[in-house]
């Protein structure tokens, strides 16, 4: 009998232990960075997509993979003094066809993605894309003077070292939440748009 009490102490022991490095994990972000995290239209039970930006300052511009998804170099660009608009830029690769449906943030009134037009008289403008079809052959290439995703309405100040949250759907049914960090204003080209 005491081997058997002392082996469900040490069983409570260990599992207490991982609790513990699980929540470590969990809180630093990086534990979710390669799970499975999914939701699905035909799924019995979703679940949503969390990619975890690392908590490396000098890395500024975020990267990562999961499934047939693939988002290289995004980042949010401080607002330009007082304005409550801003604009965040990424690479996004399908390897299969899927279409940019929707775009939200807790942290923003409106999230869409834009088409710079330049007009006969050089007036730079901007025009709202209802959605995006992305394939392997035609990845959103979202850049300064380019297409873009306009974040309108913020709700808070950006600063610097802390996250800018930004939800992405797809048609496919997968939602990916990016936790983007910012690039100051200075290593952005200023550019004068009219909506």
């Amino acid at each position: 009998m005491p081997n058997l009490k002392e082996n469900y102490i040490i069983l409570k022991l260990f599992v207490s232990i991982l609790i513990l490095l699980f929540l470590f994990f969990f809180k630093n972000g990086n534990l979710l960075a390669n799970q499975l995290i999914y939701q699905y239209k035909n799924s019995n039970e979703p679940i949503s997509i969390y990619l975890i930006t690392g908590k490396n300052k000098n890395q500024v511009k975020l990267s990562y993979k999961l499934k047939h998804i693939s988002i290289i170099d995004a980042y949010v660009k401080d607002p330009v003094g007082n304005l409550t608009s801003t604009a965040a830029y990424m690479k996004i690769h399908s390897d299969i066809n899927d279409k940019i449906i929707k775009l939200a943030s807790p942290t923003a009134k409106k999230i869409e993605i834009h088409k710079t037009i330049v007009d006969k008289d050089g007036i730079v403008k901007m025009r709202k894309l209802k959605d995006y079809s992305i394939s392997k052959s035609n990845p959103l290439i979202l850049k300064p003077e380019g297409l873009h995703i306009m974040i309108i309405g913020l709700k808070r100040k950006l600063v610097q070292n802390k996250i800018f949250p930004l939800f992405i759907y797809f048609e496919s049914g997968m939602i990916i939440n990016l936790e983007l960090n910012m690039l100051p204003t200075s290593l952005n080209k200023t550019m004068t748009h009219k909506h």
